[in-house]
């Protein structure tokens, strides 16, 4: 597991990387949504990089949670079918443990997004 995960790394951190240094411009593109000028932002609803973030943040909870659901589901799958085997119980608890660690990262983050987000409102006024 723990190699997977260092070799997985870097692929994953490339992977949003790349995503954000290709993504985020085109938030700015129109140099905000008042401006007529430069080019037209393909993003009509996202005006600065908060509402992006937390439209990103958004587009993840909503893929992630069913996802986490299915996994959840399967976990107990997983349960059922060990019939008392220890090897087979343990692979089912540490499916349901990281199941639920991921669905804590999922709502963390989202949480701490929004609460960034109210507190630079609340400071710009």
């Amino acid at each position: 597991m723990k190699k997977y995960i260092q070799t997985a790394t870097p692929y994953v951190l490339g992977t949003l990387g790349t995503f954000f240094l290709l993504t985020v411009p085109l938030a700015y593109a129109a140099g905000g949504c008042d401006s007529g000028t430069g080019l037209k932002n393909p993003l009509t609803n996202i005006c600065s990089l908060e509402d992006f973030v937390a439209l990103l943040l958004q587009a993840v909870v909503r893929i992630g949670l069913p996802i986490a659901v299915l996994f959840i589901a399967y976990s107990g799958f997983l349960f059922i079918t060990a019939q008392g085997n220890t090897t087979k119980l343990a692979q089912a608890k540490e499916t349901f443990l990281w199941t639920v660690v991921g669905v804590a990262i999922f709502l963390g983050a989202w949480a701490i997004a929004l609460i960034v987000k109210n507190t630079i409102v609340l400071i710009a006024g």
